[in-house]
């Protein structure tokens, strides 16, 4: 069973972000499949099946498992040939592979007939499943390709120079015949079997791709925290909470001391170390139900949900001695260390009109701890508009 899924998952991999050369062997490893599995189930049916049952060409039969075999072996061999082309320029290896394709299903076609119900599903899924994987000339290419080779089969058959189905005698009743039924059966199943496979895996993809761009969207893409868009819908979204279950709301704005200084004595590259540095400091010191993100340039945001001001105050302090005790790695062998100002507020929130006022209070309170003498949390003492005299230092 692991086996199993370790190939299935090669083979999505191969699929979807292989190379041309990669994406045509999974088609020949199909095509090979499918062939083998055509002349087993035919070569059954002719031990099991009683000879009163068939209104078959034995000789139509006998062409067509072989063919199936015939198709298998070229498909295996293309297969293996394209181990020795992987690096090379393999575009018209996927020609190669999408024309084969082509042929093998018009072959198919010719022998249990062109008009049924198996070469509309073949026609609407194979080039579905060609777009899904490759780009949209190959798959029309081989497409028209295919209609051609069967195009010219309908002439023939019209000309009278082949038969029509050349393993049924009875072409009317040819649901009958068991030979016609497992080549049908096959040959739809498994153009259904693929296009249903193929489309639960690029539904995965996709919801997988929207999964990382939604991501990409809410974080920062140097410090891998939420980015300001992000920070200001939790905000929000946290305000709104307190106001319904009447619990307190902490957020502490954290700005690094003389960062300029960094960026100019060390370089823009040392800078952004720094920056992932504070940032995994203050993600390891807040909660699990906290939410941190980049605010802008050097400054922090962190949102504490259902928090007093005693234990935010402990919270914003643990980061500050945190990040003063760190010694940043630098390149060139330096290190560097940081501190941080921190402005603290706490508040029930009452009104939605004082969002944006809580947090200019907490901006105030930063810019004091800055004027005070930076490294240091200061603290809005109480709810309401406050100058900023009445901000204490800690």
């Amino acid at each position: 069973m692991t086996l199993l899924k370790q190939f299935l998952s090669n083979f999505s991999n191969s699929i979807f972000e292989g190379s041309y050369v990669e994406k045509s062997q999974c088609i020949f490893i199909l095509i090979t499949l499918a062939g083998a599995l055509l002349a087993i189930l035919l070569a059954l049916t002719l031990l099991i099946v009683p000879d009163r049952f068939f209104a078959m060409n034995r000789e139509g039969y006998q062409e067509l498992r072989e063919i199936a075999s015939l198709c298998s072996l070229y498909s295996l061999i293309l297969y293996m040939a394209g181990n020795f082309i992987k690096q090379g320029n393999n575009r018209w290896y996927a020609h190669l592979c999408l024309y084969s394709y082509a042929m093998v299903n018009a072959l198919i076609l010719l022998y249990i007939g062109a008009y049924s119900i198996g070469t509309g599903i073949a026609l609407a899924g194979a080039p579905l499943i060609g777009l899904i994987i490759f780009d949209k000339r190959l798959t029309f290419s081989s497409l028209f390709i295919g209609l051609v080779i069967l195009a010219g089969f309908t002439l023939l058959v019209q000309l009278e120079i082949i038969n029509y189905s050349p393993i049924i005698i009875d072409h009317k009743t040819p649901n009958k015949d068991p030979v016609w039924l497992i080549t049908m059966f096959t040959f739809v199943i498994g153009h259904l079997a693929l296009l249903i496979a193929i489309g639960d895996v690029s539904i995965k993809r996709w919801k997988q791709r929207e999964a990382e761009v939604t991501y990409l969207s809410a974080t920062d893409p140097l410090t891998q925290l939420a980015n300001r868009r992000t920070l200001m819908k939790e905000y929000k979204r946290e305000y709104l909470k307190g106001m319904r279950t009447e619990q307190p709301l902490s957020i502490f704005l954290v700005d690094l001391d003389h960062f300029k200084q960094v960026n100019d004595t060390y370089g823009h590259l040392s800078g952004d170390i720094a920056l992932k540095s504070a940032a995994k400091t203050l993600k390891a010191t807040v909660r699990e139900t906290d939410v941190v993100g980049r605010y802008g340039g050097e400054e922090f945001l962190a949102i504490l949900p259902n928090t007093g001001s005693q234990a935010a105050v402990q919270i914003a302090d643990r980061f500050r001695r945190a990040l003063q005790a760190l010694l940043i790695e630098l390149p060139d062998q330096q290190r560097l260390q940081l501190t941080a100002s921190i402005g603290l507020n706490t508040r029930i929130p009452e009104s939605l009109e004082d969002l944006d006022h809580f947090l200019a209070e907490t901006d105030a309170a930063l810019y004091l701890a800055k004027e005070n003498g930076r490294n240091q949390v200061s603290i809005v003492k109480e709810e309401g508009d406050l100058p900023s005299s009445s901000l204490e230092r800690s």
